[in-house]
């Protein structure tokens, strides 16, 4: 039986046998002897043998000849296989970091002269004495191991779709009995299988909560009825409490994982009699008044300014019709573009690194045996890389890789070279564009689209008819409704063959090893080429910075060239980025398109349409402005007023910028439109009805002249004709579409004057005199 098979539990497990002098003293060693290892997980694994052979490490302790004996034991228990789930290639890397970091500073520690040569010298020692270290952890075991071993278990929960997540038990079982720990372990488990995705916060959120009190609460509390009314009455005080008060989160989100949290144990425990039942007849449930949108997603940013932050960009909570203009027209279609941007010089930079392996394999033979083939193939590099390319489209990875060849070519750089997914990361730009393309993918479908079903079908990209469809499911959505085809575009469903290819080596080791894995659309390397993963979403918040700064400052650079942002306000971006802002954003962008909520919600894939979905997403005063101020050009009656003036008004005024072009088009062009109809803060629908109503037979009028229609024409032209539109000015954006409308009404109606205007207007369209106004400014 393996000791610990989930690292990642680890976090939740304190130190108790080692002393926290010691421990930071240890994670000191091991830091800076190791290139291969997180020093955190190997001193709790250690933290695991100590406990399991019930010793106790101080600082004082870790220059004695006993701590040397502890750490045979400890190499004995790790090379073994008992202590870790792992591979041999990691098992050695946690062994030689462990080895080499306390014996630079224990003088007990079996050695020989090999022990100073280099870890492959220092690893030859280790393997010759494996049996030898293995016999003194059998010594070490007692009989009490097996009661701790499944202490270290890990406590994981397994959903129905394979996603593992832990209950942080530890506390349970050691403040109340690993009896109860193990009973609720099992009921959570077992309740989880129903769902697709395990939710445990709320429960580990509660243990923490138990142990904290654990003078007050007892196993004992859970059988008597008053007890355990009383138990969850003051933890629902507690928990909010902390939650609004503490973490000053919203009231909503609250109230929503009180509510789920306490379904949860009512289903588990209470219904299946594990736990009796409250004798206030339940346990407390908050009523939810309903979920306003306009109280979702808002926080404060680096000014102090409250924002809603569901897209990727800031939206403040209170605006200027000219604010909300320039925000609703520039600033959410230019930061889309900008990540979009990135994704396709990113995307296709990696496909041409993978066509190019393709070549590069037909000039090279796959090797047959690593060790066989490295002394006497490929003296010279360029014919290495061949071979690799060669072996990589045969196998999908080469066994000792790293071992092998790393004396003459970094692995990283291979991989880089021939277009493999080294992680996560490679494939983000992928997942970027099918995102922003079809807003009604969300980042689990794609997590979690299976490319082959279980009888290696392909069922996840078909081809019907000549269009290509993606198959998946929403997890959201009731079961009758889960299933998802997406009806890919040209473009889409290219992107999604180069992923397949990109991919193909990852699946093919996969495949070798009998893993399921290798159905999904999304796998990936992990770690070098040891490791293979089911790739996980993007993000690059502040956490995932402050964890991988090399990485983080990567893709800045990276993303740097296609924007205007800079410093503070860069990072600000940065952090913003997800596949959930993205879709957002890009569902936004559609109904500003549309002006049609129905289509919106169809784009994000919602079966049904509400009229505070788009509330979600935009504050109260930009949809203000845009119903009354946008909305009515389009669905109100237009009249064109003609007026006499020179078709060459735009070269005369020879506007600097589009701001003044702006305020010229607002004084001159767009008259008449009463202040109800363009008040952006009407504080709520139904003062919004009322004045609907009320203005039923309103009518926009726009001034139109040659002058300005030269004008509106010129700068419309300009924006269609930008080769590169991420930066292109909220009022351009705006004023070209309210051109395109006004000419297609004028093509439409049957004023013959009107339609003079415009012809002889279209004669003098110059699209160059725009070109310095429509983009948008650096900030």
């Amino acid at each position: 039986m393996t000791i610990i098979k989930y690292t990642k539990s680890l976090k939740y497990y304190p130190y108790k046998a080692i002393q926290a002098a010691a421990v930071n003293c240890l994670l000191n060693a091991v830091n800076v002897k190791n290139r291969y290892v997180q020093p955190i997980i190997l001193i709790k694994i250690f933290e695991a043998f100590c406990d399991v052979t019930d010793n106790k490490v101080s600082y004082l302790s870790l220059q004695q000849p006993d701590f040397a004996k502890l750490t045979h034991g400890f190499i004995g228990s790790l090379l073994s296989g008992e202590m870790l789930e792992f591979n041999a290639d990691t098992i050695i890397n946690f062994v030689d970091a462990f080895y080499l970091g306390v014996g630079t500073m224990n003088p007990y520690i079996e050695r020989d002269a090999r022990f100073a040569l280099g870890a492959k010298k220092r690893r030859g020692f280790l393997r010759e004495n494996k049996d030898k270290f293995i016999v003194k952890w059998v010594a070490m075991k007692s009989p009490t191991s097996l009661k701790r071993e499944n202490y270290w278990s890990g406590f994981p929960v397994i959903g129905r779709k394979g996603t593992v997540t832990y209950l942080e038990a530890q506390g349970i079982y050691r403040e109340f009995s690993p009896e109860f720990a193990n009973t609720i372990h099992k009921r959570i488990v077992e309740n989880t299988l129903k769902h697709a995705l395990p939710r445990v916060t709320e429960y580990n959120k509660f243990f923490q909560f138990l142990v904290n009190n654990k003078s007050i609460y007892s196993e004992s509390t859970f059988q008597d009825p008053r007890q355990i009314d009383d138990l969850f009455k003051q933890y629902c005080k507690y928990f909010f409490l902390k939650e609004l008060m503490g973490k000053k989160r919203n009231k909503i989100s609250v109230i929503t994982d009180w509510n789920v949290f306490s379904n949860s144990v009512a289903e588990t425990f209470i219904a299946s009699g594990v736990w009796k039942n409250p004798i206030s007849g339940k346990l407390p449930h908050i009523i939810n008044e309903g979920i306003n949108a306009r109280e979702t997603n808002i926080k404060k940013d680096k000014d102090g300014i409250e924002v809603k932050r569901k897209l990727l960009t800031d939206v403040p909570m209170q605006v200027t019709d000219e604010e909300a203009l320039e925000l609703l027209f520039g600033d959410i279609s230019t930061d889309l573009n900008s990540i979009k941007s990135w994704a396709i010089t990113q995307a296709n930079d990696l496909y041409k690194r993978h066509l190019r392996c393709k070549k590069l394999a037909q000039k090279g033979r796959a090797f047959t045996s690593i060790k066989k083939d490295f002394g006497n193939v490929a003296p010279i590099d360029d014919e290495l890389i061949c071979h690799l390319a060669a072996t990589f489209e045969e196998r999908g990875d080469t066994k000792c890789f790293n071992f092998n060849f790393q004396r003459r070519i970094n692995s990283t750089d291979v991989m880089y070279q021939l277009g493999l997914p080294q992680n996560s990361y490679d494939l983000d730009p992928y997942k970027v564009l099918l995102t922003s393309e079809h807003p009604e993918i969300t980042p689990q479908y794609l997590r979690d689209l299976e490319l082959y079903d279980k009888k290696n079908n392909l069922v996840g990209f078909v081809e019907i008819d000549g269009v290509y469809w993606l198959t998946g499911y929403k997890d959201r959505k009731t079961p009758k409704h889960s299933e998802q085809k997406i009806q890919l575009t040209e473009q889409t469903a290219q992107l999604v063959k180069e992923v397949i290819a990109i991919t193909e080596p990852v699946r093919q080791s996969f495949k070798s090893d009998n893993n399921d894995l290798c159905r999904y659309l999304f796998v990936n390397y992990s770690g070098g080429m040891k490791s293979k993963i089911k790739a996980v979403n993007i993000t690059y918040n502040k956490s995932q910075r402050d964890r991988n700064v090399a990485a983080y400052n990567r893709f800045r650079d990276e993303i740097k060239k296609f924007t205007n942002k800079r410093e503070e306000d860069l990072d600000h971006f940065i952090w913003r980025i997800s596949l959930t802002t993205i879709r957002a954003s890009a569902a936004v962008l559609v109904y500003l398109e549309t002006n049609s909520i129905q289509e919106m919600s169809k784009a994000l894939g919602h079966t049904n349409v509400t009229r505070d979905q788009l509330r979600d997403y935009l504050p109260e005063p930009i949809l203000a402005f845009f119903q009354s101020r946008w909305v009515r050009i389009f669905q109100k009656a237009i009249i064109c007023e003609a007026m006499k003036d020179s078709e060459y008004l735009l070269e005369a005024t020879k506007f600097k910028k589009m701001e003044d072009l702006h305020q010229f088009l607002t004084n001159h062009a767009l008259k008449n439109i009463s202040k109800s109809v363009i008040d952006a803060h009407i504080d709520s629908d139904q003062k919004r009805e009322k004045k609907a109503n009320s203005d039923d037979n309103s009518q926009v009028y726009f001034s139109v002249d040659k002058g300005i229609l030269v004008a509106l024409m010129s700068l419309e032209s300009a924006v269609k004709s930008s080769p590169d539109n991420i930066a292109i000015n909220g009022y351009a954006q705006y004023w070209s579409k309210v051109s395109e409308f006004i000419t297609s009404e004028i093509n439409r109606g049957n004023d013959r004057n009107l339609k003079s205007k415009l012809s002889k207007a279209k004669a003098h369209i110059n699209p160059k005199s725009m070109k310095n106004l429509i983009y948008a400014t650096t900030n």
